[in-house]
């Protein structure tokens, strides 16, 4: 499974919506940059302070809501500190989780279910 970048335009209230992650590994940081130029156009659009981070979050988030990752409070609090970062730090980030996920979908439908997954369908003898 492969995700692909979005690149909405602005919704009505001026706001973007940020790229989602891609499982395309990043060999150059051009390349991470463009990734994420949603971002980067959500900022450019803004002259309000904390507009990356929150870009950055919602874009860290987006990777690991498309992975169905249950997140906890230390899991938030660490996405929250990240978004401090610039933007390609945080597509690198998102590019891992994503391409993580994707491995474990593809290795599941040529290999079968997970081991953990056969033994839990496994009848146990009486």
């Amino acid at each position: 499974m492969q995700f692909e970048t979005i690149d909405d335009p602005p919704s009505q209230d001026g706001s973007a919506r940020p790229d989602a992650a891609t499982t395309t590994p990043y060999e150059t940081e051009r390349q991470a940059r463009a990734g994420v130029a949603g971002v980067h156009a959500q900022c450019d659009r803004s002259n309000r302070r904390g507009v990356m981070g929150e870009a950055n979050l919602a874009y860290l988030r987006e990777a690991c809501d498309r992975t169905n990752e249950t997140l906890g409070a230390f899991d938030t609090r660490i996405l929250a500190w990240l978004a401090g970062w610039e933007p390609e730090t945080c597509a690198v980030v998102a590019g891992l989780v994503t391409r993580a996920y994707a491995a474990e979908l593809n290795a599941a439908h040529s290999t079968g279910p997970l081991p953990e997954q056969r033994a839990q369908h496994q009848r146990r003898p009486r």
